[in-house]
């Protein structure tokens, strides 16, 4: 019986995943970690503390994202006891001022044909998609 509490919380420990808000940022400071659900977290683990360490393009480890692009950040999990858990998350700055509403009308994503959805109806379609998916990213 233990071991199967044990392996339960094990796999319940594979599903945490850390959320960075927003992901797509245009300063030089990265955006805060956090958990998403830290309550959940912590009756698995007990008491806990997240690090993260960032990275370049280029694999290089970084403090600040000084240049527009993507960066790579080691989140560790670190319990009070036990072994730290690893995941691993991308983030996106993008220039200062960057505002995602002036660009939402220009973006167009083609419905795929395996939807059964007739092509004049796509094609009527893919201007709206493209909004809607463009408002779901952060506002400025």
């Amino acid at each position: 019986m233990p071991g199967d509490i044990g392996r339960l919380r094990l796999k319940a420990l594979l599903d945490v995943s850390p959320v960075f808000s927003p992901a797509v940022f245009d300063t030089e400071a990265f955006p805060p970690c956090r958990l998403e659900d830290p309550g959940f977290v912590e009756d698995l683990i007990g008491p806990y503390s997240i690090r993260v360490t960032w990275y370049d393009k280029n694999y290089e480890r970084v403090q600040y994202a000084k240049t527009v692009g993507r960066y790579g950040a080691v989140v560790e999990i670190v319990p009070e006891d036990g072994r730290a858990v690893r995941r691993f998350r991308t983030v996106y700055r993008v220039p200062p001022g960057f505002q995602w509403g002036s660009h939402a009308k220009a973006v167009r994503f083609p419905l795929p044909e395996e939807l059964g959805i007739q092509a004049e109806v796509a094609a009527d379609c893919a201007q709206a998609v493209g909004a809607h998916d463009a408002g779901s990213l952060p506002p400025k």
